[in-house]
C-alpha cells in the first residue's frame, strides 16, 4: 500500500496518470477472447487443459494466438481517441434528432465554444422530448461537451488532456448505458411477434372472403377470377396487410431456448445502473481519484468497481 501524504506533486501525477485513459473494459474483453481461444478452463473446473491426447491441438490454438498478437493493431492515439468519442456522441444525437423537434443537431457546432456555450447547449438540449437525456442533462450531457471541448484546447498527451479525455469516455458510458436501459419489463421482441401474428390472421380473412367471392361469381356465372370494386378491395387490402408483416417479421427478436426471461435482464440492469453503475458513484469516484483524498484506498476501491462491472458483463454474455 502506498501511503500518499509521504507522496510529492510529481509522485501524485504519476499515479493519477495511469488511472486516466480510455475505459478498461478493453483489457477484459481481449483476457476473455483469448481465453476462448484457447479454451482455458474457469475457475471451479476441474477438467484438464493440457493432456497427451490433446497437445498438439493445443500447440497448434497457442501459434494461432501468437500470430494474432503479433497483428494485432497498434494502441491508439490521442486523436483517433477524441475522434471516436465524437463520433459515438454524434451517433446518440442522431438517434434521438427526432426528438429535438426539427432542430438541426451539428456535431461539430455543438463542440465549438464560439458557437454554443453551455448555456446554449442546456437550452438546446432542454427542447429534447426523451424524459433520460432530460434527466441526465446536467450530470452527464453538458460535462461531456465541456471535457471534449478541454482537450482540444489542452496540450496532446499531457496530464490534463489524459485527465479530460478519461472523463469524456466515462460521461460518454454512462450517458449510452442509462439510455439504453429498457423502460419496460415487457420483451420487446414480443410485440412485432404478436403483430405478425394478428396480421396472419387478418390475410387468412382476407383469403377466406376473395374465396368466397371466387365461388359465388363461379358458380353463378362462370367467372372464378372475378375483378370486381369487392375483389380489388381485398386485394389492395392484403397487399399493404403483407407489407406490414414483412416489417414487423425484420423487427422479431429470436433468443435461444434457454435464454433467460426479459424481466430478469431488466431486473438486472435496473439493478446495477441503481448501485454500480449509478452515476453519483462513479462520479465520485473519479472525483476522488482526481483529488486523491481518499489516500491509497481509492485504487483498491477502483479495482473493486472494475471486478463488479466485468463480473455483470460477464453474467450478460
Amino acid at each position: 500500500h502506498i501511503n500518499l501524504s509521504v507522496l510529492g506533486s510529481s509522485a501524485k501525477d504519476c499515479i493519477l496518470a495511469s488511472s486516466a485513459g480510455p475505459t478498461k473494459t478493453e483489457l477484459n474483453v481481449d483476457r476473455a477472447a483469448f481465453s476462448r481461444l484457447l479454451r482455458l478452463p474457469f475457475s471451479g473446473t476441474t477438467t484438464a487443459y493440457l493432456t497427451m491426447e490433446n497437445s498438439n491441438a493445443r500447440k497448434s490454438q497457442a501459434k494461432k494466438l501468437l500470430s494474432l498478437l503479433t497483428s494485432k493493431k497498434a494502441p491508439r492515439t490521442g486523436k483517433q481517441q477524441i475522434e471516436m468519442v465524437k463520433y459515438h456522441l454524434g451517433a446518440v444525437l442522431d438517434a434521438f434528432q427526432e426528438t429535438f423537434g426539427g432542430v438541426h443537431l451539428d456535431i461539430d457546432n455543438i463542440l465549438e465554444p464560439d458557437s454554443f456555450k453551455t448555456s446554449d447547449i442546456s437550452l438546446l438540449f432542454k427542447r429534447c422530448k426523451n424524459k433520460t437525456m432530460q434527466s441526465h442533462l446536467n450530470k452527464l450531457v453538458v460535462p461531456l461537451i465541456e471535457s471534449i471541448r478541454s482537450t482540444n484546447e489542452s496540450k496532446e498527451e499531457s496530464l490534463i488532456w489524459r485527465c479530460h479525455l478519461a472523463r469524456s469516455w466515462i460521461y460518454l458510458g454512462l450517458l449510452r448505458l442509462n439510455l439504453l436501459v429498457p423502460s419496460s419489463p415487457i420483451d420487446p421482441g414480443q410485440k412485432p411477434a404478436a403483430k405478425v401474428e394478428e396480421l396472419d390472421w387478418f390475410l387468412k380473412e382476407i383469403g377466406s372472403n376473395l374465396l368466397s367471392h371466387s365461388l359465388h361469381f363461379g358458380l353463378s356465372f362462370g367467372n372464378f377470377a372475378p375483378d370486381s370494386q369487392a375483389t380489388r378491395h381485398l386485394f389492395a387490402l392484403a397487399g399493404a396487410a403483407s407489407k406490414k408483416r414483412a416489417n414487423q417479421e425484420k423487427k422479431i427478436i429470436e433468443r435461444p431456448s434457454n435464454a433467460p426471461p426479459f424481466h430478469d435482464l431488466f431486473r438486472e440492469i435496473h439493478h446495477f445502473c441503481k448501485t454500480v453503475a449509478n452515476s453519483n458513484v462513479v462520479l465520485a469516484l473519479v472525483d476522488s481519484i482526481e483529488s486523491c483524498s481518499m489516500g491509497s484506498s481509492f485504487r483498491s476501491q477502483e479495482v473493486n468497481w472494475q471486478c463488479s462491472a466485468t463480473s455483470f458483463c460477464s453474467r450478460l454474455s
